[in-house]
C-alpha cells in the first residue's frame, strides 16, 4: 500500500471503499501477525514505521516514513 492511500484511511468512507484499516502500535501489530496466520490475505499488510523503528521485527512488508509522514496518518497524540 502506498502511503497516500494510507493516509486516506483517516476517513471512514475510505477504510469501507478499500476495506483496510490502520492499526496503531506494537500490541496490534503482533495480533495483526497472528490473525495472518489464519487468514493469508492479511499478509498483505504494509507495516508503516519511522526511522526509529525500521529494525521492528515482523514478517510482513516495511516500509519507513518520516515523522511527519507518521503524524500525518497516526491516531495518537503524542
Amino acid at each position: 500500500m502506498k502511503f497516500d492511500d494510507a493516509r486516506k484511511l483517516n476517513q471512514k468512507k475510505y477504510r469501507t471503499l478499500h476495506r483496510h484499516f490502520l492499526v496503531e502500535g506494537e500490541h496490534l501489530l503482533q495480533e495483526l501477525e497472528k490473525a495472518a496466520l489464519t487468514q493469508p490475505r492479511l499478509k498483505q499488510s504494509t507495516v508503516f514505521v519511522t526511522e526509529r523503528f525500521a529494525g521492528v521485527a515482523t514478517s510482513l512488508p516495511v516500509q519507513v516514513i518520516s515523522e511527519k509522514q507518521m503524524k500525518q496518518i497516526s491516531g495518537t497524540q503524542t
